[in-house]
């Protein structure tokens, strides 16, 4: 067993590492970026000045580039280090977003939002459907009506088709070099993949991290979109709009608030 071994019942709480956000959250593809960009601005249908939340924002990339366009944005995060960083390149970038270390199951925007998104596999952490119900009961709260929402998850067909048991990768953080090993299971009674992260620091000692993320089919998460009051829910297999198929890597659900509720 390595080092700094956190466990939880609660695994996000302890989960992240700093140098998460540079092997996984830092946006280094700027064509992959502006696309991003692009697809929520489109399919949010968000104008300059409206009011956007970046629900499980991470160092709030979307959040900055997106006020880069002329929108508000406000990101919550429960990791404080994330949303520390968040703070620092919003002020690098001369922008003024709003960071906010929150719990994505609770927290809302202080004013509607025209728009809501959980990018990036911010989904599905908690044990009970309930509480990951939850979060979408709170994205439906932060919208006014008629606003939409975005969700970005891994497609579980997909998932299994292509399952990688174990995964490398190598990276920088803080000047240091940075190896992380993943190894992942999936626990099929309980539709959970289960993962340890074992990061390798220069100069430090090993830290092991577990994560767990509930498993749901594609028309599953459009029946819990559906039970907080979403309508029109559409699937798509990238930000290409691309239709869901069993192959597909992502699942990308859009969804409106109703314009009478």
């Amino acid at each position: 067993m390595s080092e700094n071994t956190e466990t939880t019942s609660d695994w996000w709480e302890v989960f992240h590492v700093p140098e998460m956000a540079d092997l996984f959250l830092v946006r280094s593809d700027p064509e992959e970026l502006e696309a991003t960009l692009d697809f929520l601005v489109e399919e949010l249908q968000l104008s300059v000045d409206d009011h956007v939340y970046d629900q499980c924002c991470g160092i709030g990339s979307l959040s900055i580039a997106l006020q880069q366009r002329g929108l508000h944005a406000t990101g919550a995060d429960l990791c404080s280090f994330f949303i520390d960083r968040a703070k620092q390149d919003a002020k690098q970038a001369k922008v003024e977003c709003t960071f906010r270390c929150e719990d994505a199951f609770q927290f809302k925007p202080d004013s509607p939002c025209q728009g809501v998104f959980n990018w990036y596999s911010s989904f599905g952490y908690a044990d009970s459907d309930a509480r990951n119900r939850s979060m979408f009961q709170r994205a439906y709260e932060s919208l006014r009506p008629g606003g939409r929402f975005a969700l970005d998850v891994p497609n579980f067909p997909g998932l299994m088709r292509g399952f990688q048991r174990h995964i490398v990768r190598h990276g920088e953080s803080a000047g240091n070099s940075v190896t992380l090993i993943r190894e992942s299971t999936l626990n099929l009674r309980d539709g959970l993949l289960e993962q340890t992260w074992t990061w390798l620091t220069a100069g430090q000692p090993a830290v092991d991290r577990r994560s767990q993320l509930r498993l749901y089919l594609p028309h599953q998460i459009c029946e819990m979109l559906k039970s907080v009051g979403f309508e029109n829910v559409r699937l798509y297999g990238d930000i290409t709009r691309t239709p869901l198929t069993i192959d597909s890597g992502r699942l990308i659900c859009l969804a409106e608030r109703p314009r009478n509720r």
